[in-house]
Protein backbone atom coordinates (compact mmCIF):
# COMPACT_ATOMS: atom_id res chain seq x y z
CA UNK A 1 0.00 0.00 0.00
CA UNK A 2 1.19 3.48 -0.88
CA UNK A 3 -0.22 6.57 0.85
CA UNK A 4 0.75 10.24 1.07
CA UNK A 5 0.58 13.16 3.48
CA UNK A 6 -2.87 14.39 2.44
CA UNK A 7 -4.91 11.20 1.91
CA UNK A 8 -4.46 7.57 0.91
CA UNK A 9 -3.66 7.35 -2.79
CA UNK A 10 -6.40 4.87 -3.58
CA UNK A 11 -6.86 6.50 -6.98
CA UNK A 12 -3.09 6.51 -7.51
CA UNK A 13 -2.54 10.25 -8.06
CA UNK A 14 -0.89 13.04 -6.13
CA UNK A 15 -1.96 16.58 -7.12
CA UNK A 16 0.46 19.46 -6.55
CA UNK A 17 -1.79 22.07 -8.15
CA UNK A 18 -0.57 25.31 -9.73
CA UNK A 19 2.85 26.41 -8.55
CA UNK A 20 4.59 29.64 -9.45
CA UNK A 21 7.96 29.35 -11.15
CA UNK A 22 10.79 29.53 -8.65
CA UNK A 23 8.74 27.93 -5.87
CA UNK A 24 8.57 24.31 -4.76
CA UNK A 25 6.16 21.96 -3.01
CA UNK A 26 7.07 18.75 -1.19
CA UNK A 27 4.89 15.70 -0.63
CA UNK A 28 5.67 13.02 1.94
CA UNK A 29 4.70 9.47 0.89
CA UNK A 30 4.90 6.10 2.58
CA UNK A 31 4.95 2.48 1.47
CA UNK A 32 3.45 -0.17 3.78
CA UNK A 33 3.82 -3.92 3.48
CA UNK A 34 0.33 -5.31 4.08
CA UNK A 35 1.28 -8.84 3.07
CA UNK A 36 2.53 -11.82 5.01
CA UNK A 37 5.98 -12.00 3.43
CA UNK A 38 8.92 -9.62 3.20
CA UNK A 39 8.53 -6.88 0.57
CA UNK A 40 11.56 -6.10 -1.55
CA UNK A 41 11.51 -2.62 -3.16
CA UNK A 42 13.95 -2.42 -6.03
CA UNK A 43 13.19 1.03 -7.42
CA UNK A 44 11.32 4.33 -6.87
CA UNK A 45 11.63 6.89 -9.62
CA UNK A 46 9.84 9.38 -11.85
CA UNK A 47 10.00 9.86 -15.58
CA UNK A 48 12.51 12.23 -17.10
CA UNK A 49 10.70 15.43 -16.02
CA UNK A 50 13.30 17.50 -14.17
CA UNK A 51 10.60 19.39 -12.26
CA UNK A 52 10.13 16.42 -9.86
CA UNK A 53 12.75 15.12 -7.43
CA UNK A 54 12.49 11.92 -5.39
CA UNK A 55 14.30 11.79 -2.03
CA UNK A 56 14.55 8.28 -0.54
CA UNK A 57 16.30 9.59 2.58
CA UNK A 58 13.33 11.65 3.77
CA UNK A 59 11.16 10.89 6.80
CA UNK A 60 11.53 8.82 9.94
CA UNK A 61 11.94 5.49 8.11
CA UNK A 62 13.65 6.28 4.81
CA UNK A 63 12.94 3.90 1.95
CA UNK A 64 16.59 3.98 0.91
CA UNK A 65 17.41 1.46 3.60
CA UNK A 66 14.51 -0.77 2.48
CA UNK A 67 16.09 -1.19 -0.93
CA UNK A 68 18.91 -2.89 0.95
CA UNK A 69 16.79 -4.54 3.67
CA UNK A 70 13.23 -5.72 2.74
CA UNK A 71 10.12 -4.44 4.50
CA UNK A 72 8.78 -6.89 7.05
CA UNK A 73 4.98 -7.50 7.24
CA UNK A 74 3.31 -4.38 8.65
CA UNK A 75 6.45 -2.29 8.28
CA UNK A 76 6.51 1.06 6.41
CA UNK A 77 9.10 3.31 4.85
CA UNK A 78 8.93 6.96 3.79
CA UNK A 79 10.17 9.10 0.93
CA UNK A 80 9.39 12.54 -0.52
CA UNK A 81 8.62 13.97 -3.93
CA UNK A 82 9.36 17.65 -4.55
CA UNK A 83 7.73 19.58 -7.36
CA UNK A 84 9.67 22.65 -8.57
CA UNK A 85 8.49 23.76 -12.04
CA UNK A 86 11.18 25.36 -14.18
CA UNK A 87 8.94 26.40 -17.06
CA UNK A 88 5.29 27.38 -17.29
CA UNK A 89 2.75 24.80 -18.34
CA UNK A 90 1.66 21.26 -17.52
CA UNK A 91 4.11 19.07 -15.59
CA UNK A 92 2.19 15.83 -15.15
CA UNK A 93 4.36 12.76 -14.83
CA UNK A 94 4.37 9.23 -13.36
CA UNK A 95 6.04 7.93 -10.21
CA UNK A 96 6.98 4.24 -10.53
CA UNK A 97 7.56 1.84 -7.63
CA UNK A 98 8.99 -1.60 -8.43
CA UNK A 99 8.82 -4.44 -5.89
CA UNK A 100 8.38 -8.20 -5.54
CA UNK A 101 4.64 -7.87 -4.87
CA UNK A 102 3.21 -10.84 -6.84
CA UNK A 103 -0.04 -8.98 -7.68
CA UNK A 104 1.40 -5.51 -8.37
CA UNK A 105 5.09 -5.71 -9.14
CA UNK A 106 4.89 -2.24 -10.72
CA UNK A 107 2.83 0.46 -9.02
CA UNK A 108 2.42 3.81 -10.79
CA UNK A 109 1.24 7.06 -9.26
CA UNK A 110 0.28 10.10 -11.33
CA UNK A 111 2.01 13.28 -10.20
CA UNK A 112 -0.09 16.24 -11.30
CA UNK A 113 1.16 19.82 -11.30
CA UNK A 114 1.43 22.97 -13.38
CA UNK A 115 3.96 25.76 -13.50
CA UNK A 116 2.56 29.27 -13.68
CA UNK A 117 4.23 32.58 -14.46
CA UNK A 118 1.67 35.39 -14.22
CA UNK A 119 2.63 38.81 -15.57
CA UNK A 120 0.69 41.93 -14.60
CA UNK A 121 0.20 44.76 -17.08
CA UNK A 122 -1.40 48.16 -16.35
CA UNK A 123 -2.80 50.50 -18.98
CA UNK A 124 -2.19 53.39 -18.73
CA UNK A 125 0.90 53.13 -16.53
CA UNK A 126 0.21 56.56 -15.02
CA UNK A 127 -2.88 58.75 -14.55
CA UNK A 128 -3.17 62.50 -15.16
CA UNK A 129 -6.58 64.01 -14.45
CA UNK A 130 -5.56 67.39 -15.83
CA UNK A 131 -7.39 70.40 -14.35
CA UNK A 132 -10.63 69.84 -12.45
CA UNK A 133 -12.87 72.50 -10.88
CA UNK A 134 -12.78 72.43 -7.10
CA UNK A 135 -15.53 70.27 -5.61
CA UNK A 136 -16.31 68.50 -8.88
CA UNK A 137 -15.42 64.85 -9.55
CA UNK A 138 -13.46 63.38 -12.45
CA UNK A 139 -12.99 59.66 -13.10
CA UNK A 140 -10.30 57.69 -14.89
CA UNK A 141 -10.12 53.98 -15.63
CA UNK A 142 -7.20 51.56 -15.33
CA UNK A 143 -7.12 48.26 -17.18
CA UNK A 144 -5.33 45.46 -15.33
CA UNK A 145 -4.42 42.48 -17.50
CA UNK A 146 -2.56 39.20 -17.13
CA UNK A 147 -0.17 38.71 -20.05
CA UNK A 148 1.63 35.78 -18.43
CA UNK A 149 0.77 32.12 -17.97
CA UNK A 150 -1.44 30.85 -15.19
CA UNK A 151 -3.76 32.89 -12.97
CA UNK A 152 -2.76 36.32 -11.66
CA UNK A 153 -3.86 36.92 -8.07
CA UNK A 154 -4.15 40.52 -6.83
CA UNK A 155 -4.10 40.51 -3.05
CA UNK A 156 -4.13 44.25 -2.37
CA UNK A 157 -4.96 47.63 -3.96
CA UNK A 158 -4.44 50.94 -2.16
CA UNK A 159 -3.68 54.66 -2.45
CA UNK A 160 -0.81 56.54 -0.86
CA UNK A 161 -1.15 60.33 -0.72
CA UNK A 162 -0.17 63.37 1.36
CA UNK A 163 -2.50 65.97 2.81
CA UNK A 164 -6.23 65.94 2.18
CA UNK A 165 -7.88 62.91 0.64
CA UNK A 166 -8.39 64.13 -2.92
CA UNK A 167 -8.64 60.70 -4.58
CA UNK A 168 -10.90 57.71 -4.08
CA UNK A 169 -10.49 54.16 -5.35
CA UNK A 170 -13.32 52.04 -6.75
CA UNK A 171 -12.28 48.50 -7.76
CA UNK A 172 -15.92 47.78 -8.64
CA UNK A 173 -16.01 50.57 -11.21
CA UNK A 174 -15.15 50.78 -14.90
CA UNK A 175 -16.37 48.84 -17.89
CA UNK A 176 -15.21 45.44 -16.57
CA UNK A 177 -14.85 45.78 -12.78
CA UNK A 178 -12.12 43.81 -11.03
CA UNK A 179 -14.12 43.67 -7.82
CA UNK A 180 -12.77 43.42 -4.30
CA UNK A 181 -9.58 41.57 -3.37
CA UNK A 182 -8.49 38.88 -3.70
CA UNK A 183 -8.88 39.30 -7.46
CA UNK A 184 -8.00 36.39 -9.73
CA UNK A 185 -7.38 37.23 -13.39
CA UNK A 186 -7.00 34.18 -15.64
CA UNK A 187 -4.31 33.88 -18.26
CA UNK A 188 -5.08 36.40 -21.00
CA UNK A 189 -7.83 38.06 -18.93
CA UNK A 190 -8.30 41.65 -17.83
CA UNK A 191 -10.45 43.84 -15.59
CA UNK A 192 -10.86 47.53 -14.73
CA UNK A 193 -10.33 49.75 -11.69
CA UNK A 194 -11.91 53.21 -11.43
CA UNK A 195 -10.12 56.12 -9.74
CA UNK A 196 -11.93 59.35 -8.83
CA UNK A 197 -10.42 62.82 -8.28
CA UNK A 198 -12.39 65.42 -6.28
CA UNK A 199 -10.06 68.36 -5.54
CA UNK A 200 -10.78 70.24 -2.31
CA UNK A 201 -7.86 72.64 -2.24
CA UNK A 202 -5.83 74.67 -4.71
CA UNK A 203 -2.73 73.36 -6.42
CA UNK A 204 -1.42 70.14 -7.87
CA UNK A 205 -2.33 66.93 -6.06
CA UNK A 206 -0.32 63.73 -6.41
CA UNK A 207 -0.84 60.19 -5.18
CA UNK A 208 0.48 56.68 -5.77
CA UNK A 209 -1.72 53.71 -6.59
CA UNK A 210 -0.19 50.46 -5.29
CA UNK A 211 -1.17 47.00 -6.60
CA UNK A 212 0.15 43.85 -4.90
CA UNK A 213 0.02 40.58 -6.84
CA UNK A 214 1.75 37.23 -7.34
CA UNK A 215 3.69 38.50 -10.35
CA UNK A 216 7.19 37.14 -9.65
CA UNK A 217 8.91 40.18 -11.19
CA UNK A 218 6.53 42.95 -10.07
CA UNK A 219 4.84 41.80 -6.90
CA UNK A 220 4.34 45.46 -5.88
CA UNK A 221 3.44 47.80 -8.72
CA UNK A 222 3.24 51.59 -8.29
CA UNK A 223 1.27 53.93 -10.58
CA UNK A 224 1.70 57.71 -10.28
CA UNK A 225 -1.48 59.81 -10.11
CA UNK A 226 -1.70 63.58 -10.54
CA UNK A 227 -4.35 66.27 -10.95
CA UNK A 228 -4.82 70.04 -10.65
CA UNK A 229 -7.53 72.08 -8.94
CA UNK A 230 -9.22 75.05 -10.65
CA UNK A 231 -11.11 77.55 -8.45
CA UNK A 232 -14.86 77.63 -9.24
CA UNK A 233 -14.76 81.36 -10.27
CA UNK A 234 -11.88 80.90 -12.71
CA UNK A 235 -13.58 81.80 -16.02
CA UNK A 236 -11.51 80.63 -18.98
CA UNK A 237 -13.35 83.03 -21.43
CA UNK A 238 -11.06 85.98 -20.67
CA UNK A 239 -12.08 88.21 -23.64
CA UNK A 240 -15.67 88.66 -22.44
CA UNK A 241 -14.39 90.52 -19.33
CA UNK A 242 -16.30 92.24 -16.56
CA UNK A 243 -17.65 89.05 -14.94
CA UNK A 244 -17.65 87.90 -11.34
CA UNK A 245 -15.48 90.78 -10.09
CA UNK A 246 -12.49 89.58 -12.12
CA UNK A 247 -10.15 91.65 -14.24
CA UNK A 248 -10.05 92.02 -18.00
CA UNK A 249 -11.07 94.54 -20.59
CA UNK A 250 -14.28 95.24 -22.51
CA UNK A 251 -14.22 95.55 -26.29
CA UNK A 252 -17.09 97.69 -27.69
CA UNK A 253 -17.71 96.18 -31.11
CA UNK A 254 -20.63 98.38 -32.28
CA UNK A 255 -20.05 102.04 -31.17
CA UNK A 256 -23.03 104.48 -31.65
CA UNK A 257 -22.89 107.03 -34.55
CA UNK A 258 -21.61 110.54 -33.61
CA UNK A 259 -23.55 113.34 -35.54
CA UNK A 260 -20.55 115.79 -35.27
CA UNK A 261 -18.26 113.43 -37.14
CA UNK A 262 -19.12 114.67 -40.77
CA UNK A 263 -18.52 118.34 -39.81
CA UNK A 264 -15.18 117.60 -38.25
CA UNK A 265 -14.21 115.68 -41.36
CA UNK A 266 -15.13 118.71 -43.61
CA UNK A 267 -13.10 121.20 -41.51
CA UNK A 268 -10.10 118.91 -41.68
CA UNK A 269 -10.35 118.80 -45.49
CA UNK A 270 -10.53 122.63 -45.80
CA UNK A 271 -7.51 123.01 -43.54
CA UNK A 272 -5.43 120.63 -45.62
CA UNK A 273 -6.43 122.41 -48.88
CA UNK A 274 -5.33 125.85 -47.53
CA UNK A 275 -2.02 124.43 -46.41
CA UNK A 276 -1.27 123.17 -49.94
CA UNK A 277 -2.06 126.58 -51.51
CA UNK A 278 0.28 128.37 -49.12
CA UNK A 279 3.09 126.00 -50.11
CA UNK A 280 2.55 126.87 -53.75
Amino acid sequence: MVHDDIAPIDDRNRPFGDLQLGNSSEAQLAITNQGMQALNISGISTSTRSSYTVDLTSGSDPCLSVIITPLSPGQSCTFSVTFAPDVAGNHDTVLTIISNDPDEPVVTIDLIGSGIDPDININPNSLDFGSVISGQEASEELVVSNIGSGPLTISGIGLIYEGLEQYSLDPTGGTNPCGNTPIIIPEGGECTISLNFTPQSAGTHTATLVIISNDPDEDTLSISVTGNEIPPNNNSDSNTGGGGGGGGCTVQRNAPFDPLFPGLLLLAGVYLLRQRKMQC
